[in-house]
């Protein structure tokens, strides 16, 4: 028999009698989530040789093979993947470090290689999203869910290169400042440096990634190092030095254990959570505002190119429409435009082809004159010649007979003296 469900005495939760079973929806997310595989993209921007291979070998306690670089190249980004497996949890890990920061005479641009590897990666995102066919659930997500910004512990403020560059970062990605090389500086020296920092962070309006708890800690300051040594029966990982050693993992020395439970252990998922609902939602919203469509919740009038006013629109349907209707009316310019070219360019053909006609005509006409006169001419002296050859012919025959006679005279004379 089915036991009727009441409500409780709030008025609002209900709770079953018998066990239902969806007690496991956690165990199921787990589960699922576990099969899919964790991701976890972070960046990490400094200058040369200050420390930021060693750093991130020293956080996932891994090789990332990172070959050494110059102070001679010019400033790109370097990627390098691994999968890190710990109690049967694997981590798809991407790192991705800028190469070439701060190097350079002019550094105004420095940093652009790196801020424009965020917004490539959230680009593809978003064209993956906006497909017909999107399969966003087996797409593999490269969108950076934190910056590592290495600061170098010499000096008494931070570097305006430095703060150009974080107030560009900053909103763009969770960026998490570090101190690096902690140990190059004394323990006074060091809490003076970061109290000026987290001064000019405010004044400078910066919005830094960093828990709540234990603000006075941050920005962490670290140190980082492969090598290991044993110190009573554990094996320790160390920086060595003539007058002692530096222990990584020792929160008297280094910051490093905050830091990498930070990323790791505590803030994880905030971090990628934040990435997708905020700096990823961000750069949609622009996109989507330079495609067409109005702020969420806003339907705004724009002006047209006719100059009346036209509105926003907020959905897909809507847009697609005003993408249509702005289409054909550039088509119909165009078609328009190409249907005076092709006028202008047939009068002109046409203007030039009776230009050459008349001048065609002229010299024809030309030709024909000079022909008219030549032939005159050829008859003149053709009637001039037979005038003359019948004159040759008439003399020709008046001398024959005249030889002729005389050789008739002359033979009548010798015969009659032949007679006598």
């Amino acid at each position: 028999m089915a036991t009727m469900r009441t409500l409780a005495p709030s008025g609002r939760r209900l709770t079953a009698t018998s066990r239902v079973g969806f007690d496991t929806l956690p165990d199921q997310y787990v589960n699922r989530e576990q099969q899919r595989g964790f991701r976890f993209n972070i960046a990490c921007i400094g200058e040369t040789a200050i420390g930021k291979s060693a750093l991130l070998d020293s956080l996932f306690d891994t090789d990332f093979e990172q070959k050494p670089h110059n102070h001679d190249e010019e400033p790109h980004v370097e990627h390098s993947c691994k999968v890190v497996s710990e109690g049967g949890v694997d981590l798809q890990l991407t790192i991705t470090c800028s190469v070439g920061y701060g190097d350079q005479i002019d550094r105004t641009d420095t940093y652009k290689p790196l801020l424009d590897y965020v917004d490539a990666q959230f680009e593809e995102y978003l064209q993956e999203e906006l497909k017909m066919n999107r399969q966003l659930h087996s797409y593999t997500d490269t969108r950076v869910h934190a910056c590592l910004f290495l600061v170098s512990p010499t000096g008494t403020c931070l570097k305006s290169m430095d703060l150009v560059a974080l107030k560009k970062l900053c909103d763009k990605v969770n960026v998490i400042v570090v101190i690096a090389k902690a140990d190059t500086i004394t323990k006074s020296e060091l809490e003076r440096f970061k109290q000026t920092l987290r001064e000019e962070f405010a004044a400078n309006g910066l919005q830094l990634f960093q828990p709540e708890v234990d603000t006075n800690q941050y920005p962490l300051a670290v140190v980082g190092s492969q090598e290991k040594v044993v110190i009573g029966g554990e094996s320790v990982r160390v920086r060595q030095y003539p007058w002692g050693i530096v222990e990584v993992e020792n929160d008297d020395h280094s910051d490093f254990l905050r830091l990498r439970n930070l990323l790791l252990r505590t803030h994880l998922e905030v971090l990628r959570l934040s990435t997708h609902t905020t700096f990823y939602e961000r750069y949609r919203q622009r996109r989507l505002v330079d495609l067409g469509f109005a702020p969420s919740g806003r339907h705004t009038s724009t002006s047209g190119a006719d100059g009346d006013a036209e509105d926003v629109p907020e959905s897909l349907t809507e847009v697609y429409e005003q993408k249509r209707r702005q289409y054909k009316e550039l088509m119909a310019r165009k078609e328009q435009q190409l249907k005076e070219q092709f006028m202008q360019k047939v009068n002109e053909k046409e203007g030039e082809i009776r230009k050459i006609e008349k001048e065609l005509r002229g010299k024809r006409d030309e030709l024909v004159n000079i022909h008219r006169s030549e032939e005159a001419k050829i008859k003149a002296a053709l009637q001039a010649l037979a005038r003359d050859r019948a004159a040759w012919q008439a003399e020709c025959e008046a001398r024959r007979k005249e030889e002729m006679s005389k050789d008739s005279k002359k033979k009548d004379k010798k015969d009659k003296h032949r007679h006598k």
